[in-house]
């Protein structure tokens, strides 16, 4: 059977801020009422598939990360997997938010996390 969650039950107290890619999804009104697929993801791969300009999630990691969200991804490879599979949000094979929760997880090898996908509503 299918789990569908609202966006507001994913984020709880955290709320994403107004310049947030999520809010280029969705409105105040989706946000707090629809509700969307809970879908399982293979973070490893997700995270080792290129984009259009043929880079991976991890190369751009390596590549590009400030010492800011290295710490960040640092913080989320030690905090608790119940808590990091929380808040993947993706768009069919796109990651929406969870960026660095994502590349904690590759990281860390883990092959299997929950991710609300904006694109299969109920």
């Amino acid at each position: 059977m299918a789990k569908f969650m609202t966006l507001a039950d994913v984020y709880g107290d955290d709320y994403p801020e107004e310049n947030e890619r999520i809010w280029n999804f969705v409105g105040q009104m989706d946000f707090n009422e629809t509700e969307f697929a809970v879908v399982k993801i293979n973070p490893v791969e997700f995270a080792s598939k290129p984009n259009d300009n043929n880079e991976t999630v991890l190369q751009i990691y390596y590549d590009c990360a400030t010492d800011e969200q290295k710490e960040l991804i640092e913080y989320y490879q030690k905090t608790s997997k119940e808590q990091l599979k929380r808040k993947l949000v993706v768009v069919d094979d796109v990651i929406i938010d969870g960026w660095h929760r994502l590349v904690a997880f590759a990281l860390a090898k883990i092959t299997q996390a929950d991710a609300v996908n904006l694109g299969l509503p109920k």
